[in-house]
Protein backbone atom coordinates (compact mmCIF):
# COMPACT_ATOMS: atom_id res chain seq x y z
CA UNK A 1 0.00 0.00 0.00
CA UNK A 2 2.63 2.50 1.11
CA UNK A 3 4.60 1.50 -2.59
CA UNK A 4 1.69 2.17 -4.74
CA UNK A 5 1.05 5.61 -2.64
CA UNK A 6 4.41 6.68 -2.94
CA UNK A 7 4.50 5.33 -6.99
CA UNK A 8 1.56 7.28 -7.42
CA UNK A 9 2.72 10.35 -5.94
CA UNK A 10 5.78 10.09 -8.09
CA UNK A 11 3.82 10.29 -11.31
CA UNK A 12 1.69 13.10 -10.29
CA UNK A 13 4.97 14.72 -9.73
CA UNK A 14 6.58 13.89 -12.79
CA UNK A 15 3.35 14.65 -14.76
CA UNK A 16 3.11 18.20 -13.44
CA UNK A 17 7.13 19.26 -14.42
CA UNK A 18 6.01 19.58 -18.13
CA UNK A 19 3.44 22.39 -17.58
CA UNK A 20 5.53 23.85 -14.51
CA UNK A 21 8.46 24.16 -17.17
CA UNK A 22 5.86 25.48 -19.82
CA UNK A 23 4.08 28.03 -17.67
CA UNK A 24 7.54 29.60 -16.24
CA UNK A 25 8.69 29.65 -20.04
CA UNK A 26 5.74 31.33 -21.07
CA UNK A 27 5.66 34.11 -18.35
CA UNK A 28 9.92 34.94 -18.84
CA UNK A 29 8.59 35.48 -22.35
CA UNK A 30 5.42 37.38 -21.73
CA UNK A 31 7.87 39.74 -19.07
CA UNK A 32 10.81 40.22 -21.90
CA UNK A 33 8.23 40.66 -24.59
CA UNK A 34 6.23 43.71 -22.36
CA UNK A 35 9.71 45.11 -20.79
CA UNK A 36 11.09 45.37 -24.22
CA UNK A 37 8.35 46.27 -25.57
CA UNK A 38 6.29 48.75 -23.75
CA UNK A 39 6.76 52.53 -22.52
CA UNK A 40 7.56 51.89 -19.27
CA UNK A 41 11.15 51.27 -18.71
CA UNK A 42 12.07 53.77 -21.73
CA UNK A 43 10.21 56.86 -23.06
CA UNK A 44 12.74 57.11 -26.49
CA UNK A 45 10.85 56.27 -29.63
CA UNK A 46 7.88 58.41 -31.26
CA UNK A 47 5.69 55.49 -31.12
CA UNK A 48 5.67 55.28 -27.61
CA UNK A 49 4.84 58.70 -26.56
CA UNK A 50 2.34 59.05 -29.09
CA UNK A 51 -0.16 56.60 -26.68
CA UNK A 52 1.13 58.42 -23.53
CA UNK A 53 -0.39 61.63 -25.17
CA UNK A 54 -3.55 60.18 -25.91
CA UNK A 55 -3.98 58.89 -22.46
CA UNK A 56 -3.16 62.60 -21.13
CA UNK A 57 -4.72 64.23 -23.53
CA UNK A 58 -8.49 61.63 -22.17
CA UNK A 59 -7.62 62.62 -18.69
CA UNK A 60 -8.49 66.56 -19.55
CA UNK A 61 -10.98 65.44 -22.30
CA UNK A 62 -13.38 63.78 -19.37
CA UNK A 63 -12.97 65.53 -17.33
CA UNK A 64 -14.22 68.89 -19.31
CA UNK A 65 -17.66 65.94 -19.73
CA UNK A 66 -18.64 65.53 -16.37
CA UNK A 67 -21.56 67.36 -14.32
CA UNK A 68 -19.37 69.19 -12.22
CA UNK A 69 -15.78 69.75 -14.07
CA UNK A 70 -13.78 71.91 -11.74
CA UNK A 71 -12.06 75.11 -13.14
CA UNK A 72 -8.40 75.49 -14.06
CA UNK A 73 -8.22 70.78 -13.28
CA UNK A 74 -5.15 69.25 -14.25
CA UNK A 75 -2.47 71.91 -14.35
CA UNK A 76 0.02 68.81 -13.64
CA UNK A 77 -1.39 66.83 -16.46
CA UNK A 78 -1.24 69.48 -18.86
CA UNK A 79 2.40 70.36 -17.90
CA UNK A 80 3.08 66.53 -18.97
CA UNK A 81 1.76 66.80 -22.00
CA UNK A 82 3.78 69.62 -23.10
CA UNK A 83 6.53 67.52 -21.88
CA UNK A 84 5.51 64.74 -24.20
CA UNK A 85 4.80 67.34 -27.48
CA UNK A 86 8.73 68.76 -26.72
CA UNK A 87 10.36 65.97 -27.03
CA UNK A 88 8.47 64.01 -29.87
CA UNK A 89 9.31 67.12 -31.44
CA UNK A 90 12.61 66.47 -30.51
CA UNK A 91 12.50 63.11 -31.82
CA UNK A 92 11.74 64.44 -34.76
CA UNK A 93 8.05 64.28 -34.65
CA UNK A 94 5.61 65.89 -37.53
CA UNK A 95 2.87 68.17 -36.45
CA UNK A 96 0.19 66.97 -38.46
CA UNK A 97 0.09 63.50 -36.86
CA UNK A 98 -3.69 63.19 -36.01
CA UNK A 99 -2.99 62.64 -32.15
CA UNK A 100 -1.29 65.74 -31.63
CA UNK A 101 -3.99 67.99 -33.35
CA UNK A 102 -6.93 66.07 -31.31
CA UNK A 103 -4.88 66.74 -28.27
CA UNK A 104 -4.38 70.69 -29.44
CA UNK A 105 -8.59 70.71 -29.81
CA UNK A 106 -8.63 69.25 -26.72
CA UNK A 107 -6.33 71.94 -25.15
CA UNK A 108 -8.32 74.75 -27.06
CA UNK A 109 -11.97 73.25 -25.37
CA UNK A 110 -9.99 73.65 -22.11
CA UNK A 111 -9.07 77.32 -22.46
CA UNK A 112 -12.60 77.81 -23.51
CA UNK A 113 -14.09 76.12 -21.21
CA UNK A 114 -12.53 78.39 -17.68
CA UNK A 115 -13.20 81.63 -20.08
CA UNK A 116 -16.77 80.97 -20.24
CA UNK A 117 -17.30 79.90 -17.07
CA UNK A 118 -14.66 81.53 -14.61
CA UNK A 119 -15.62 84.41 -12.62
CA UNK A 120 -12.77 87.54 -13.96
CA UNK A 121 -11.21 87.44 -10.59
CA UNK A 122 -10.59 83.94 -11.11
CA UNK A 123 -9.23 85.01 -15.04
CA UNK A 124 -6.98 87.32 -14.03
CA UNK A 125 -5.37 84.83 -11.70
CA UNK A 126 -4.73 82.21 -14.69
CA UNK A 127 -4.02 85.18 -17.39
CA UNK A 128 -0.60 83.54 -18.05
CA UNK A 129 -1.49 80.30 -17.36
CA UNK A 130 -3.95 80.22 -20.09
CA UNK A 131 -1.92 82.38 -22.69
CA UNK A 132 0.29 79.53 -22.30
CA UNK A 133 -2.01 76.91 -22.97
CA UNK A 134 -3.21 79.04 -26.80
CA UNK A 135 0.57 79.30 -27.41
CA UNK A 136 1.28 75.71 -26.67
CA UNK A 137 -2.00 75.14 -29.52
CA UNK A 138 -0.46 77.40 -31.84
CA UNK A 139 3.04 76.69 -31.87
CA UNK A 140 1.90 72.51 -32.58
CA UNK A 141 -0.59 73.45 -34.79
CA UNK A 142 -0.90 72.00 -38.32
CA UNK A 143 -1.96 74.04 -41.12
CA UNK A 144 -3.76 70.86 -42.71
CA UNK A 145 -5.90 70.55 -39.55
CA UNK A 146 -9.56 71.71 -40.59
CA UNK A 147 -11.66 69.38 -38.55
CA UNK A 148 -12.26 69.22 -34.43
CA UNK A 149 -11.46 65.78 -33.20
CA UNK A 150 -10.63 66.79 -29.42
CA UNK A 151 -13.46 68.18 -27.07
CA UNK A 152 -16.68 67.16 -26.30
CA UNK A 153 -20.07 66.26 -27.46
CA UNK A 154 -23.69 67.43 -25.83
CA UNK A 155 -26.44 64.89 -26.19
CA UNK A 156 -29.81 64.92 -24.83
CA UNK A 157 -31.33 61.30 -23.52
CA UNK A 158 -34.18 61.17 -26.09
CA UNK A 159 -31.50 61.21 -28.72
CA UNK A 160 -29.34 58.76 -27.16
CA UNK A 161 -32.17 56.16 -26.21
CA UNK A 162 -33.13 56.86 -30.22
CA UNK A 163 -29.45 55.90 -31.40
CA UNK A 164 -29.29 52.90 -29.21
CA UNK A 165 -32.00 51.79 -30.88
CA UNK A 166 -30.94 52.19 -34.66
CA UNK A 167 -29.88 48.93 -36.35
CA UNK A 168 -26.32 47.67 -35.49
CA UNK A 169 -23.88 49.87 -37.73
CA UNK A 170 -25.05 53.12 -36.10
CA UNK A 171 -25.59 51.64 -32.53
CA UNK A 172 -21.93 50.48 -32.36
CA UNK A 173 -21.03 54.24 -33.88
CA UNK A 174 -23.28 55.89 -31.22
CA UNK A 175 -21.31 53.95 -28.55
CA UNK A 176 -19.84 56.29 -25.85
CA UNK A 177 -18.03 56.38 -22.37
CA UNK A 178 -21.03 58.19 -20.08
CA UNK A 179 -19.77 59.72 -16.85
CA UNK A 180 -22.81 62.15 -15.97
CA UNK A 181 -25.64 59.67 -14.03
CA UNK A 182 -28.93 61.02 -12.05
CA UNK A 183 -27.57 58.82 -9.35
CA UNK A 184 -30.86 56.39 -9.59
CA UNK A 185 -30.33 52.83 -8.84
CA UNK A 186 -30.52 50.45 -11.80
CA UNK A 187 -33.52 48.43 -11.72
CA UNK A 188 -32.05 44.90 -10.75
CA UNK A 189 -34.18 43.57 -13.76
CA UNK A 190 -32.88 45.73 -16.47
CA UNK A 191 -29.42 44.63 -15.33
CA UNK A 192 -30.31 41.07 -15.58
CA UNK A 193 -32.04 41.31 -19.01
CA UNK A 194 -28.53 42.98 -20.26
CA UNK A 195 -26.14 40.06 -19.16
CA UNK A 196 -28.96 37.44 -20.73
CA UNK A 197 -28.03 38.81 -23.90
CA UNK A 198 -24.13 39.29 -23.28
CA UNK A 199 -24.85 35.64 -22.29
CA UNK A 200 -24.73 34.90 -26.23
CA UNK A 201 -20.92 35.66 -26.19
CA UNK A 202 -18.48 33.41 -27.50
CA UNK A 203 -16.06 31.93 -25.16
CA UNK A 204 -13.32 29.45 -25.57
CA UNK A 205 -14.52 25.51 -26.16
CA UNK A 206 -17.71 27.41 -25.01
CA UNK A 207 -16.90 27.22 -21.33
CA UNK A 208 -18.65 30.03 -19.94
CA UNK A 209 -16.51 31.20 -17.16
CA UNK A 210 -17.53 35.32 -17.11
CA UNK A 211 -18.42 35.95 -13.97
CA UNK A 212 -20.23 39.33 -12.13
CA UNK A 213 -20.78 40.78 -8.85
CA UNK A 214 -23.38 43.88 -8.90
CA UNK A 215 -22.68 46.23 -6.10
CA UNK A 216 -25.66 48.84 -5.91
CA UNK A 217 -24.26 49.81 -1.87
CA UNK A 218 -23.24 53.91 -2.52
CA UNK A 219 -20.42 53.56 0.16
CA UNK A 220 -19.29 50.04 -0.98
CA UNK A 221 -18.67 51.93 -4.52
CA UNK A 222 -16.81 54.26 -2.82
CA UNK A 223 -14.55 51.94 -1.32
CA UNK A 224 -13.90 49.62 -4.52
CA UNK A 225 -12.93 52.95 -6.88
CA UNK A 226 -11.15 54.67 -4.44
CA UNK A 227 -9.09 51.53 -5.25
CA UNK A 228 -10.01 51.79 -8.79
CA UNK A 229 -9.06 55.39 -8.67
CA UNK A 230 -10.62 56.20 -12.19
CA UNK A 231 -13.63 57.85 -11.14
CA UNK A 232 -13.09 60.99 -9.66
CA UNK A 233 -16.06 63.75 -10.13
CA UNK A 234 -18.83 61.38 -11.21
CA UNK A 235 -18.16 58.26 -8.62
CA UNK A 236 -21.64 59.42 -6.22
CA UNK A 237 -24.05 59.10 -9.61
CA UNK A 238 -23.57 56.15 -10.35
CA UNK A 239 -26.14 53.73 -10.11
CA UNK A 240 -24.64 50.40 -10.22
CA UNK A 241 -20.59 49.28 -10.53
CA UNK A 242 -20.53 45.77 -12.22
CA UNK A 243 -17.47 43.99 -11.09
CA UNK A 244 -16.29 41.26 -14.22
CA UNK A 245 -14.35 38.57 -13.42
CA UNK A 246 -13.44 35.03 -14.42
CA UNK A 247 -13.10 31.59 -12.70
CA UNK A 248 -9.71 30.37 -13.38
CA UNK A 249 -11.03 26.82 -12.57
CA UNK A 250 -11.86 26.96 -16.55
CA UNK A 251 -8.52 27.19 -17.39
CA UNK A 252 -6.30 23.83 -17.66
CA UNK A 253 -3.05 24.85 -19.81
CA UNK A 254 -0.06 27.15 -18.84
CA UNK A 255 -0.82 28.06 -22.49
CA UNK A 256 -4.45 29.68 -21.75
CA UNK A 257 -3.10 32.23 -19.11
CA UNK A 258 -4.21 35.50 -20.89
CA UNK A 259 -7.72 33.55 -21.60
CA UNK A 260 -9.90 34.87 -19.23
CA UNK A 261 -9.05 38.29 -20.14
CA UNK A 262 -9.62 37.76 -23.80
CA UNK A 263 -13.46 35.84 -22.27
CA UNK A 264 -14.26 38.78 -20.08
CA UNK A 265 -13.39 41.40 -22.59
CA UNK A 266 -15.96 39.98 -25.05
CA UNK A 267 -18.48 39.18 -22.63
CA UNK A 268 -18.07 42.70 -20.75
CA UNK A 269 -18.01 44.54 -24.60
CA UNK A 270 -21.40 43.09 -25.03
CA UNK A 271 -22.81 43.88 -22.17
CA UNK A 272 -21.90 47.71 -22.77
CA UNK A 273 -23.83 47.46 -25.79
CA UNK A 274 -26.95 45.41 -24.17
CA UNK A 275 -27.14 48.52 -21.47
CA UNK A 276 -27.07 51.26 -24.04
CA UNK A 277 -29.58 49.70 -25.75
CA UNK A 278 -32.05 49.56 -22.42
CA UNK A 279 -31.29 53.13 -22.66
CA UNK A 280 -28.16 53.57 -19.59
CA UNK A 281 -24.91 55.08 -19.57
CA UNK A 282 -21.86 53.03 -19.14
CA UNK A 283 -18.45 53.67 -18.72
CA UNK A 284 -15.76 50.54 -18.71
CA UNK A 285 -13.29 51.37 -15.96
CA UNK A 286 -9.80 49.86 -16.13
CA UNK A 287 -8.57 47.04 -13.53
CA UNK A 288 -4.76 47.15 -14.15
CA UNK A 289 -3.29 46.84 -10.53
CA UNK A 290 -1.24 44.55 -9.06
CA UNK A 291 -1.09 42.01 -5.94
CA UNK A 292 -1.66 44.41 -3.38
CA UNK A 293 -4.51 46.28 -4.57
CA UNK A 294 -6.38 42.88 -5.74
CA UNK A 295 -5.75 41.75 -1.93
CA UNK A 296 -7.44 45.04 -0.57
CA UNK A 297 -10.46 44.12 -3.34
CA UNK A 298 -11.06 40.65 -1.67
CA UNK A 299 -11.29 42.03 1.66
CA UNK A 300 -14.14 44.76 0.14
CA UNK A 301 -16.03 42.27 -1.84
CA UNK A 302 -16.62 38.71 -1.05
CA UNK A 303 -15.65 36.50 -4.16
CA UNK A 304 -14.26 33.15 -4.62
CA UNK A 305 -10.71 33.05 -4.52
CA UNK A 306 -10.66 31.67 -8.10
CA UNK A 307 -12.09 34.80 -9.96
CA UNK A 308 -9.67 37.17 -11.41
CA UNK A 309 -10.79 40.80 -11.62
CA UNK A 310 -10.80 42.17 -15.20
CA UNK A 311 -12.34 45.40 -14.86
CA UNK A 312 -15.59 47.42 -14.04
CA UNK A 313 -18.32 49.14 -15.80
CA UNK A 314 -20.33 51.99 -13.94
CA UNK A 315 -23.69 51.88 -14.90
CA UNK A 316 -26.00 55.14 -14.68
CA UNK A 317 -29.10 56.55 -15.53
CA UNK A 318 -28.81 59.61 -18.07
CA UNK A 319 -29.92 63.09 -17.30
CA UNK A 320 -32.40 65.16 -20.09
CA UNK A 321 -28.64 66.01 -21.33
CA UNK A 322 -25.33 65.26 -20.76
CA UNK A 323 -21.61 65.62 -21.96
CA UNK A 324 -19.08 62.84 -23.72
CA UNK A 325 -15.58 62.98 -24.78
CA UNK A 326 -15.01 63.13 -28.21
CA UNK A 327 -13.07 60.09 -27.87
CA UNK A 328 -10.86 60.68 -31.56
CA UNK A 329 -10.41 57.32 -33.58
CA UNK A 330 -8.17 56.23 -36.09
CA UNK A 331 -7.89 55.79 -39.54
CA UNK A 332 -8.89 52.03 -40.63
CA UNK A 333 -5.70 52.44 -42.75
CA UNK A 334 -3.68 52.17 -39.17
CA UNK A 335 -5.83 49.50 -37.60
CA UNK A 336 -6.40 46.73 -40.92
CA UNK A 337 -3.74 45.32 -42.47
CA UNK A 338 -4.19 42.24 -44.66
CA UNK A 339 -1.69 39.71 -45.86
CA UNK A 340 -0.55 39.56 -49.04
CA UNK A 341 -1.08 36.66 -51.00
CA UNK A 342 1.63 35.19 -52.28
CA UNK A 343 1.64 35.35 -56.41
CA UNK A 344 0.85 32.43 -58.47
Amino acid sequence: MFLRTLKSKIGYFIRQIRPLKQHLANTAYDFARFRNYSAYREQNEIDKLIPLLQWYTHIIEKGLSLEKTRLFFGKAVIADIEHFLMHIEKLGGKKNVPEIQCCLDVLTAYVLFNQTHASEELLKENETYLEHISGLVKKYRSSEHTICKGGTLTFTRSKYMDDARQPWPFLSASRFSVRHYTGQPIPKEDICKAVQWAMKSPSVCNRQRTRLKIIYNKEKIRQVLSLQKGTGGFTDTIGALIMVAGDLKSFSSPHERNQVFIDNGIFCMNLLYGLQYLGYGTCPLHWFWGKEHDLKLRKLIQFPENWTVSCFISVGCLPDEFSVPMGYRKELSEICFFEEEESQ
